[in-house]
């Protein structure tokens, strides 16, 4: 739910304006309130979001490794289509994962980082 500024104007009155989402305190942008924070935390839920579903085509790509000589044509189609479709969301999660972390540079670059020492480490990313 959205929230009003909880800053006080010059005049001494309550600001008015809608605060910043994620600001805390709530603040708006003139008084402070801090975009970046918002950033912040939807490239957070993406890079979950983006393990999440990482790990999921690995099972996938697990099963199908797996069960391949035992599959008809049909079966094999539906989860290759499926596998591509993952492979699909992923890839457009990590641009959009890019660009917010053009917003806000140095948190991009350091959970880039972290992404890459996970990827050394065998986990997939």
């Amino acid at each position: 739910m959205s929230e009003r500024c909880t800053a006080t104007t010059a005049a001494g009155r309550r600001c008015r304006a809608w605060a910043v989402h994620g600001s805390d305190p709530p603040r708006c942008s003139t008084h402070g309130g801090r975009r970046e924070r918002a950033a912040a935390d939807k490239l957070a839920a993406l890079l979950e979001q983006t393990t999440d579903l990482d790990a999921r085509i690995a099972g996938l790509g697990n099963y199908i490794d797996a069960k391949w000589e035992d599959l008809n044509v049909r079966e094999l189609c539906l989860l290759l289509d499926l596998y591509s479709k993952m492979l699909g969301r992923v890839t457009r999660m990590r641009r959009a994962r890019q660009a917010l972390g053009g917003a806000n540079r140095e948190l991009g670059e350091a959970l880039l980082q972290v992404l890459d020492e996970m990827h050394g480490r065998g986990m997939k990313t």
